[in-house]
């Protein structure tokens, strides 16, 4: 077993003694940081990115939602629930709408994927 005992000469005394800066060196160590490392920039791209990825997702769960529960309205009104409180109106009425077609699409392709392929003699394939 690894020990993670510090040696004493290493430990701090205390917190507050904020490593013998004053509050304004390290308020500006802490800002110069920041900069350096494009903090803000990073966290631009990360809300970018998420927000990019998040309609995609929900139009595939949905589409799945589809295929699996179609006939489950109250299943669909709960997820969209989460949505309802961060989006707004006329955004979220949008959202209902790609789903409610989205799910009656996707039942539509699931029972016209159990209908059995005519060929040329008019016989089924399955």
């Amino acid at each position: 077993m690894v020990s993670l005992h510090v040696p004493v000469a290493n430990q701090p005394t205390s917190l507050w003694k904020l490593g013998g800066l004053t509050v304004s060196q390290l308020a500006r160590k802490v800002f110069d940081e920041i900069i350096e490392n494009n903090v803000f920039g990073l966290a631009a791209e990360l809300a970018f990115y998420f927000l990019f990825a998040l309609f995609p997702l929900i139009l595939i769960l949905v589409t799945l939602f589809g295929l699996f529960a179609s006939h489950r309205i109250e299943l669909q009104n709960d997820l969209l629930s989460y949505f309802a409180p961060f989006l707004p109106l006329t955004a979220f009425q949008l959202l209902q709408t790609v789903v409610s077609d989205l799910a009656v699409h996707a039942s539509d392709f699931n029972s016209a994927s159990r209908r059995p392929v005519y060929g040329d003699g008019g016989k089924p394939f399955c």
